[in-house]
């Protein structure tokens, strides 16, 4: 007989209990996810706490591994420095490996086992507190006894008492119920209800109905709500759903094939199922996702990654729309053209516009880009400035005047240099006779040793005796 799970959860209150698992989709066995509950009246910060699984052989006298955590409770990269991850008060948190589309979901890694395992939330530090196991299906370490093993696409509820509180009674076997309704991470609301003895469908209380006056009128009756609504050829009318955000051109570190988004938001005053709804993108909405059985809950926004939907949004365009099961077009965004990098295509009130803050999963902020025409103005304006100077003093380059001015007669006013210089250029023409009665003197005195040198170089060409000094 399989051992009883030794490590029993602390008791140090408030202690988060694991309220829903499933390990397998129905079509795809990565769509697994575990919920969390917060049962106190208070949030609780989980940063840093570790969601862990190990395979259903490990007995309980073998410690867990470090390979055994699936995820580190942390923000999404990009987040403020002092963000925090918190669950709310009767709140639920989703960590999930591929399903994409549930509202505040943490990421994990996959590889749960459909026919049995162990999964523990660990609340690290010096002394660690484990706040919740679950062993299900082939499992040799548990609570009292497993849980059933969930069957592909289903997932194991944990129950309610008839005041709809969660009940914890350390059996994992009492404590969970499988195959109860579809599986509904993150929600409270549910079809069935989990109960000890089994899953319940709720009492459906119809109000008396006053007689009907006109019986050939067939109006009464209970009410239906709009999503159940047959329409035309008994077609179900499904509540409106936009597109919100798109997100086309991530800048680095961040990539186009994991980290461009599409946003989905329910503008409606109750939660949906996104199941059977289509994302198709491309020029002519060749690209196609379908999305899985995720609530969507009023009012809430849900980006769909790339990394999860593999869908493609071109840098130079793409059309994005929404088709829900009947194969209507239930919202259809206008083309975003050329993407602007790191900003998100987003639709703000009545217009779509591009914002520099994109907000996936969150309400659009509409952090508009400056125009580039107005930001080069003033830079404009200072090149023609300088332009105009350099024309004006390359005028006078050419001309040497002011150069000479400067040096001619520094100490002299203009007014006076000028008459100095008109003043004395008549003298200038005595110069030349003067220097020609010089040379002729000069000549006439020196005529005798000017007429010996004259004889004496022809006769040293000649090659004959130079002549006699008498």
């Amino acid at each position: 007989m399989p051992a009883v799970h030794a490590e029993t959860p602390a008791t140090t209150a408030p202690l988060i209990m694991i309220s829903e698992v499933q390990t397998a989709g129905a079509n795809d066995a990565t769509e697994e996810f575990v919920e969390l509950y917060n049962p106190s009246n208070e949030p609780i910060d989980m940063t840093g706490w570790q969601l862990q699984y190990r395979a259903a052989s490990a007995t309980a006298a073998q410690p867990w591994p470090n390979s055994s955590t699936k995820a580190t409770f942390t923000c999404a990269p990009g987040s403020a420095a002092d963000c925090r991850v918190v669950i709310g008060a009767k709140n639920r948190i989703v960590i999930t490996h591929t399903l994409a589309n549930i509202v505040g979901a943490l990421p994990m890694a996959g590889g749960f086992s459909s026919s049995g395992g162990q999964i523990r939330l660990l609340q690290p530090g010096t002394l660690p507190v484990v706040h919740d196991i679950v062993g299900y299906g082939s499992a040799l370490s548990f609570e009292t006894a497993p849980a059933a093993a969930p069957a592909n696409g289903k997932s194991i509820k944990r129950v309610v008492d008839s005041q709809d509180e969660l009940i914890d009674s350390d059996n994992n076997t009492n404590d969970f119920v499988a195959a109860c309704g579809d599986p509904t991470p993150g929600l409270a609301e549910a079809p069935f209800i989990p109960r000890a003895t089994g899953c319940e469908a709720p009492q459906v209380i119809t109000p008396e109905t006053p007689p009907n006056p006109n019986p050939s009128d067939n109006t009464t009756g209970p009410p239906i709500t709009p999503e159940e609504q047959p329409g035309q050829g008994g077609a179900a009318v499904y509540l409106p759903v936009i597109i919100t955000e798109i997100f086309a051109d991530p800048e680095s570190p961040q990539q186009d094939s994991t980290d461009e988004f599409i946003e989905i938001y329910n503008p409606n005053d109750s939660a949906i199922t996104l199941k059977n709804y289509r994302l198709q993108t491309g020029s002519e909405y060749r690209y196609t996702f379908t999305l899985g059985d995720t609530p969507l809950g009023p009012h809430m926004y849900l980006a769909i990654p790339s990394a999860v939907s593999k869908l493609s949004l071109a840098n130079t365009g793409s059309g994005v729309r929404l088709i829900d099961p009947n194969g209507e077009t239930a919202y259809e965004a206008p083309n975003y053209g050329d993407a602007k990098a790191g900003q998100s295509w987003i639709h703000d009130e009545s217009e779509w516009k591009w914002t520099l803050t994109p907000t996936p999963g969150a309400a659009n902020i509409a952090t508009v880009p400056q125009p580039k025409v107005a930001a080069a103005a003033p830079v404009v304006k200072k090149k023609a400035a300088a332009k105009t100077t350099t024309k004006k003093v390359a005028v006078p380059k050419p001309a040497k005047a002011p150069a000479a001015k400067k040096t001619a007669a520094p100490q002299v006013p203009k007014t006076q240099t000028s008459q100095t210089a008109t003043a004395a250029n008549p003298q200038y023409w005595l110069l030349a006779p003067i220097g020609a009665l010089a040379a002729g003197y000069a000549a006439y005195e020196y005529r005798q040793g000017i007429s010996r040198g004259v004889r004496t170089g022809w006769a040293k060409i000649r090659g004959q005796d130079p002549p006699s000094k008498e």
